[in-house]
């Protein structure tokens, strides 16, 4: 489902954002069932795979309502940052 999100909708929502000033970037949201943080692994597999967001909700809603048929706008508000491991990390500390 390439085309889960109206594109009106999402038009609409960077106008608004625009006008109000508020940062709105698009991106990809992978689906996961949770209710775990992600290892490591999972964190550089989902970025290999072009996520820019993960998390528990959104993703069956959204099929749901697209294949109903009905118009869908989603906006997720990002609220934690996958921790990186130290070994992965390429920030260095003085």
């Amino acid at each position: 489902m390439s085309k889960a999100y109206t594109p009106e909708y999402r038009e609409t929502a960077h106008k608004v954002a625009d006008k109000l000033g508020i940062k709105l970037d698009d991106g990809v949201y992978i689906g996961v069932t949770g209710p775990t943080y992600e290892t490591p692994a999972e964190i550089r597999a989902y970025k290999t795979l072009g996520a820019d967001a993960v998390g528990m909700s959104t993703v069956p809603e959204v099929i749901v309502a697209a294949h109903s048929g009905l118009k869908v706008l989603g906006i997720s508000c990002i609220t934690n940052f996958a921790q990186v491991s130290k070994k992965n990390s390429t920030t260095k500390k003085s």
